[in-house]
């Protein structure tokens, strides 16, 4: 059954939205990394870098970009944040949200595709968890459905792998040192997939009011990692931390 403003294709049929977004992809052209993070010290490509290179062919070839959020959730957790210049510091909530898009691409004649992507974002402000997630669905609504390329080349872009100069894979190859256990809990974590100075400072804020002794630190450490880590927040995964803060957070509530 055809619904209002749906397009069943046939055999004789020609939705302009085929041959329209061809032609958006191919005048978008690729988008680099050009912003920086200069906390955690690495490149990325923002929503508004997106929007900046895909409006012009949109616009040029007349296919609108409408969104809709068909889920959404948002989760408050509780967080102390350092004193403003130096003072006490203050109790607030950190705000995770998740939340699933849909972007329609529409040509004049009415015909449309949609791209369905999901968005996650946190803030500690805990009013822009939504707006951050609706941007990295949107981003990713457009790379993924426009296929839009990232770099000129394979080996100037932080995505692929670099491949290793002759003259260096030549070179006399150091002693290799002796191998570490599977689960070695000094091994560096990624930055991106570590848990954040807000995190760690939130679950320092949350141990220290609920009394918690080194022992118990530990104890608490090593169940959120696994086994990994007993002995320092900042070499737990971001996904362990958030785990960590959760379940202290319960017992904190238990209390009062």
């Amino acid at each position: 059954m055809t619904t209002k403003n749906e397009i069943t294709p046939t055999p004789t049929d020609n939705p302009q939205i085929h041959t329209l977004l061809p032609l958006v992809m191919a005048d978008i052209g690729n988008i680099g990394k050009d912003q920086k993070n200069t906390q955690q010290k690495y490149n990325f490509r923002g929503i508004d870098d997106v929007l900046n290179h895909c409006n012009p062919a949109l616009v040029k070839h007349g296919v609108t970009c409408s969104v809709k959020v068909t889920k959404h959730r948002v989760i408050e957790v509780e967080t102390e944040k350092p004193g403003y210049q130096g003072g006490p510091p203050t109790k607030g909530f950190r705000s995770r949200a998740t939340l699933k898009m849909r972007v329609r691409f529409s040509a004049p004649d009415g015909s449309y595709l949609d791209n369905t992507t999901a968005g996650e974002a946190m803030d500690y402000s805990g009013d822009k968890a939504t707006n951050k997630a609706m941007a990295a669905a949107m981003k990713y609504a457009f790379f993924f459905g426009l296929v839009i390329p990232v770099a000129p080349g394979v080996v100037d872009d932080s995505d692929h792998d670099e491949k290793i100069p002759e003259s260096t894979a030549k070179k006399k190859a150091p002693a290799k040192a002796a191998p570490k256990p599977a689960n070695d809990p000094n091994d560096e974590i990624p930055m991106e997939h570590g848990a954040d100075k807000f995190q760690t400072d939130n679950i320092a804020a949350l141990t220290r009011s609920l009394n918690m002794d080194d022992s118990s630190i530990a104890k608490a450490l090593s169940w959120a990692s696994g086994g990994r880590v007993d002995d320092d927040a900042k070499k737990l995964y971001s996904d362990e931390a958030t785990k960590l803060i959760n379940e202290l957070t319960k017992r904190k509530q238990a209390e009062n």
